[in-house]
């Protein structure tokens, strides 16, 4: 009688460690899964991130090339009217300067 309930306490306890065993298994491989969960969540929003920063970027580069286009596009409406009142201005420029140079050279036709 007593050999069988040493017999008995001794396969609970075997049993036990068993269950304490296969407890501890399990629990690494919860671990293991959920870091792996864990790290793929973190893989994809960095993607998601890397993707949503690839739009932001192009935007912006859209958006600087219109600004871009619109202030050659004013620059060249200041060059074309300062070339038509330069143009304008000529003949009296070239007229001022013909004077000069001949009030200079030939100083006696005042």
């Amino acid at each position: 009688m007593y050999l069988e309930t040493i017999r008995q306490i001794s396969q609970v306890e075997d049993a036990m460690e068993k269950a304490k065993a296969d407890a501890r298994t399990d629990a690494q491989k919860r671990i293991a899964d959920a870091q792996k969960a864990g790290q793929a969540l973190l893989i994809r929003a960095q993607q998601e991130a890397d993707s949503a920063n690839a739009i932001l970027l192009q935007q912006a580069e859209r958006e600087a090339a219109e600004k871009r286009s619109g202030i050659l596009r004013n620059a060249q409406k200041d060059c074309d009217a300062l070339k038509l009142r330069a143009d304008g201005q000529m003949s009296e420029a070239v007229a001022a300067i013909v004077r000069k140079v001949v009030e200079h050279s030939c100083p006696s036709q005042k």
